[in-house]
Order: C-alpha cells, then sequence, then structure tokens
C-alpha cells in the first residue's frame, strides 16, 4: 500500500517542510494560549503552554540561525534580506527572555506573547512569502539541510529534557538546557 502524504511542494525530508511544520506548530500553540488566557482556574497549564512555546521557538531560531540562514545568505546573497530577518530573530528572542524572567502569575506575560506572537507572526509570513522561495529558486541543497537542521533539533530537545504534556501537571522547575534558558547564538 502506498503512504498518504498532504499534498506539498515538497518532500517530507525537505528543510523548508520542516522549517513549515515548526511554524504551525507554534501558531498552534499561540491558538491554545488563547483558548486558555483568561481562565484563572489554567494558570498552570497557560504556564506550561508559555514554556513550550518559548522553548519551541528557542530551538526553531537556533535551526535556522546556525544552519538554514548561513546556507540560504550563501546562496542568494541578499545580505539586506538576510540581515533583518536575523534582526526579527533577535526582536524575538528578547521578548523570550522578558516573558521567561516573569513569574508565571504576571499580568505581564499576556501582554509581553501578545506582543511576541505579533512580531512572530510577521516574521514568519516575510519568512513563507520571501525567504522559503528565494530558498528554493536558489537551488539549495534542502535535503541534505533538512538532516542537518533533524539532527540540532534532537540535540537541542535532548538538552531540554522531556516536556510534560500541557495539563499533565508535571511541570518542570527552571530552564535548563539550550532550548529553553541559553541566549541564541546570535543575539
Amino acid at each position: 500500500m502506498s503512504q498518504q502524504h498532504p499534498p506539498t511542494p515538497y518532500s517530507a525530508s525537505d528543510a523548508i517542510a520542516m522549517l513549515l511544520a515548526d511554524h504551525q506548530k507554534v501558531r498552534q500553540l499561540f491558538r491554545e494560549f488563547d483558548q486558555i488566557r483568561a481562565q484563572r482556574d489554567e494558570a498552570d497549564l497557560k504556564a506550561e503552554l508559555v514554556e513550550q512555546l518559548c522553548e519551541q521557538i528557542t530551538v526553531h531560531s537556533k535551526l535556522e540561525q546556525e544552519i538554514f540562514y548561513p546556507a540560504l545568505r550563501a546562496a542568494i546573497g541578499d545580505d539586506e534580506l538576510m540581515d533583518e530577518a536575523e534582526a526579527a530573530h533577535a526582536s524575538v528572542s528578547d521578548l523570550i527572555h522578558q516573558i521567561e524572567a516573569l513569574e508565571p502569575d504576571d499580568e505581564q506575560v499576556d501582554a509581553t506573547v501578545t506582543v511576541l506572537r505579533e512580531q512572530l507572526e510577521q516574521h514568519l509570513s516575510d519568512e513563507e512569502s520571501n525567504l522559503f522561495p528565494k530558498a528554493r529558486q536558489a537551488g539549495l541543497d534542502l535535503d541534505t539541510l533538512h538532516g542537518e537542521m533533524a539532527d540540532l533539533k534532537q540535540e537541542l530537545e535532548g538538552d531540554s529534557g522531556p516536556r510534560p504534556a500541557p495539563g499533565s501537571g508535571g511541570r518542570r522547575s527552571g530552564r535548563s538546557g539550550q532550548a529553553g534558558g541559553d541566549k541564541p547564538s546570535r543575539s
């Protein structure tokens, strides 16, 4: 029997497909956050979602900054576009650090997550409409990049330890490892 794959213009082992999947995961976490943000009895779940969101964004950013962006910069030679993308990452990283410094029940968390969402959505849209098409046009070896990114992602997620599912009550204390608390390689 043949496997059924969702209709996409790229293979499952494609670097852009991996990044797009991360984009969708982040958007889903924001939707879940929106659904519970005003529910006082869901404070623990909200805190877990915020932690998971920050970790997901941080890992994704490292994949782009350490592997995808350098390859794309070399292939397209558009330093201005790449500098803008990296500046967006720095801004998002700053917001994540602000969120991580807040107590989970701090009223500022909701406002900062909202600003994070707005900035990140603009950045994701820019990537999807500008950077990713340029990567395809440049003829990058997206399968090889996918392999490198998958290895780094596994390493980063392994460093942060297992994440409990939202609502499981298994909240970890603190943010250890590269995926949550360390600054990204570019600031």
